[in-house]
């Protein structure tokens, strides 16, 4: 859509920021691979995947979302459902309904602020270390200043019970290049991420036994870690 390179549109690959012009196109010589985000500020409005050169990458934005009227503001303040104190640096996930997300961190006693806001539907997720995530939908008008007050997580009770098993030495052979395998421990109601490769390479770590997930691309598979051995071999997609 002609004009819009002027409100300040970037293209992110892998940390490096490239404004953007959108009346045309752009070409970026990045290390693959990559993530590639289009940002508007700290709004995402879409990512993708840059695997192989030369590749062509097309992201569609709505113009509309730029003529929302008046920035909103939205506050909450993230609890521990058993003591009701604040949770220290919780993290506020925002997604507007047209696509674009951002991130927001908390501060030491659980406070999240969101500010410049575009009205509509939001979906919102509040996640913390050792508590299971909790997601709330919301609407926003424009200039409104919404303070959702105070929101509970529930402690995650099966990762706690990971926390408690045996602590295996792990030798995790990386083989698979160049789709970044994570490594994720299963939570109730979600997952954490606890590495993250970029290339083959043999990562010596110290692991609680239980169950794990990899994920390699699109796929995923499940790992057990077990409590016998002293040191286990694991070779991960």
């Amino acid at each position: 859509s002609d004009g819009l390179g002027a409100l300040g549109i970037e293209l992110d690959c892998g940390g490096e920021r490239t404004p953007l012009d959108l009346r045309g196109e752009c070409v970026v010589r990045v290390e693959l691979p990559t993530g590639v985000q289009l940002r508007w500020g700290e709004l995402v409005l879409g990512e993708q995947r840059a695997l192989r050169a030369p590749q062509k990458l097309v992201f569609s934005v709505d113009p509309a979302l730029f003529d929302r009227g008046p920035a909103a503001r939205l506050r909450l303040c993230a609890i521990d459902s058993r003591t009701r104190a604040g949770i220290p640096h919780a993290e506020l996930a925002v997604q507007h309904y047209f696509g674009a997300r951002r991130g927001v961190a908390g501060d030491a006693i659980g406070r999240c602020a969101a500010d410049d806001l575009a009205a509509g539907k939001l979906a919102l997720r509040i996640t913390a270390p050792g508590y299971a995530p909790t997601t709330r939908e919301v609407e926003i008008e424009p200039g409104q200043a919404l303070d959702l007050g105070e929101l509970a997580l529930e402690p995650d009770t099966a990762l706690a019970a990971v926390h408690r098993a045996p602590v295996v030495r792990c030798e995790l052979h990386v083989l698979a290049y160049p789709t970044q395998p994570v490594l994720l421990l299963e939570g109730s109601s979600g997952t954490l991420e606890l590495a993250r490769w970029n290339a083959p390479t043999i990562d010596r770590r110290e692991l609680r036994a239980g169950s794990y997930r990899v994920r390699s691309g699109e796929r995923e598979s499940s790992l057990e870690i077990l409590a016998g051995p002293e040191r286990q071999r694991i070779a991960l997609p």
